[in-house]
């Protein structure tokens, strides 16, 4: 019994008893309060980040949208300024070069009143040393290149071909003299009658300086409204524009005081403005000797 208790008391001293430890609830609070303090400052480094990139969008985004808006801008600016361009040199452009064509050594412009389509040019007037003193408006009804087919007859005679200075297509007045527009009593009825007359004898007055008189063709008529009777037979000695309707538009020389226009299906003006454009077609040849560039 007595070894048994030595054996137990043995033991009891082999056995050390440490002391046990507790972890303490402050030390948990701490370490939590460290990683909560740890997490919030990386949340607050990452929502800086966040801000900071989400700034640099709006920033970039702006930048962008700047730019658009400044390229819109310009394109804006660039349109206004070409549509006000193109308001400004429309009509230059169209008059100058669209409208514009020489003939004849003159430049014809078309232009519009109203519904009626003018061609227009400027006569260049010289006095008798040739020296520039004005200028002669003329307005036509018709284009002048599309009067081409009208056709200018005059006889070709041997001293003609034998000469080169004589060219007998010439249109020659007689100054000194009245000339006699001698009109067809039973003319047609047209529309332009009276315009072409009065305006092809306003242009032999006021650009040639000549004396123009009306006349008729008629015997019977001339008696009974008083005009002068007036052929190219019977008055030789002066310039006759004889003006009678026929079966095709035509002019022609019958010598060098007598012209016989003849023009059909109304065609008055058109016959009118041709035998003006063959008196301006002469006369701007020997301009043209003098000035070779007008």
């Amino acid at each position: 019994m007595a070894k048994k208790r030595i054996k137990k008391e043995e033991n009891k001293k082999c056995l050390i008893k440490y002391p046990e430890v507790k972890e303490s609830k402050n030390d948990d609070k701490d370490d939590s309060s460290f990683i909560n303090k740890v997490n919030e400052k990386k949340d607050s480094e990452q929502m800086s980040e966040n801000k900071l990139e989400r700034t640099e969008e709006v920033q970039n985004l702006s930048e962008n949208t700047a730019k658009k808006q400044n390229k819109q801008v310009i394109w804006a600016i660039v349109l206004m300024v070409s549509i006000i361009l193109i308001i400004l040199f429309t009509p230059y452009v169209i008059k100058n070069y669209l409208n514009k064509f020489t003939y004849i050594n003159l430049d014809f412009y078309k232009t519009k009143m109203g519904e009626i389509t003018f061609y227009s040019t400027m006569i260049p007037l010289t006095d008798k040393n040739m020296n520039l003193i004005s200028e002669y408006p003329l307005n036509l009804r018709n284009d002048p290149k599309k009067l081409d087919y009208i056709q200018y007859k005059f006889p070709v005679t041997d001293s003609v071909i034998n000469d080169d200075n004589n060219d007998s297509s010439q249109i020659i007045f007689k100054k000194s003299l009245p000339i006699y527009i001698s009109l067809q009593s039973d003319a047609p009825r047209c529309e332009d009658n009276m315009i072409a007359v009065v305006g092809f004898s306003i242009f032999l007055k006021e650009f040639a300086n000549m004396s123009i008189k009306a006349a008729s063709d008629n015997k019977e008529y001339a008696n009974e409204t008083g005009y002068p009777y007036i052929t190219c037979n019977n008055h030789p000695t002066n310039t006759v524009i004889h003006l009678t309707s026929g079966n095709s538009t035509e002019i022609t020389k019958i010598n060098d005081n007598c012209y016989e226009l003849v023009y059909s299906n109304c065609e008055i003006t058109q016959v009118t403005e041709k035998f003006m454009l063959e008196i301006l077609e002469g006369y701007m040849k020997e301009f043209m000797k003098y000035f070779k560039k007008y």
